[in-house]
């Protein structure tokens, strides 16, 4: 976490974001988002000091990130699962797979996108990932019915996801 204290000396800011910094470049982790302290002298609390982190997207970004972050835990899974049929070690990272998962798409929900786009788009997307990376990794057949079926899970989550924005929008407006 990168801490900017206003109230102390240079030194105290540098030590703690150099050890942000190397922290997080350790673990091979993303950058967090910038956090600062505010003193509030004007108020009916003299001195106190709040935290702020900027919204830099208001959700809109980090919801998506998620979503893609659920699909591809639940893929994982989902191919794990069928590598467990002959290695039973294969189970725990199925079971990660799927928790990870909901605990992304849970996060997806929290950051305000509907429910139904949202699981239309993590199932029909874990779908057609799942019958692809089946048949490279396990040799399984794509037939053309299967490619058919998959083409309309596409259409239909993109309907909905058309659907979801237009009714956004229409309450937009009378609301």
């Amino acid at each position: 976490m990168k801490v900017r204290v206003m109230t102390q000396g240079p030194n105290l800011t540098v030590g703690a974001l150099f050890v942000a910094k190397t922290t997080t470049r350790r673990l091979g982790l993303p950058a967090p988002p910038r956090q600062s302290w505010r003193i509030d002298d004007s108020g009916t609390r003299p001195g106190s000091i709040e935290r702020t982190t900027p919204n830099w997207d208001n959700g809109r970004m980090t919801k998506w990130i998620m979503l893609a972050c659920a699909i591809l835990s639940e893929v994982t899974g989902s191919m794990s699962l069928k590598a467990a049929i002959d290695h039973p070690g294969w189970y725990a990272v199925t079971a990660v797979g799927f928790v990870v998962a909901f605990i992304c798409l849970s996060q997806v929900l929290r950051l305000g996108m509907p429910l139904g786009v949202a699981y239309g788009i993590w199932g029909a997307t874990g779908v057609a990932l799942t019958a692809a990376a089946s048949a490279v990794v396990f040799a399984e057949p794509i037939t053309g019915t299967m490619l058919a079926g998959i083409a309309l899970i596409i259409v239909g989550v993109l309907t909905v996801e058309l659907g979801s924005q237009h009714a956004a929008n229409k309450s937009r407006v009378s609301g």
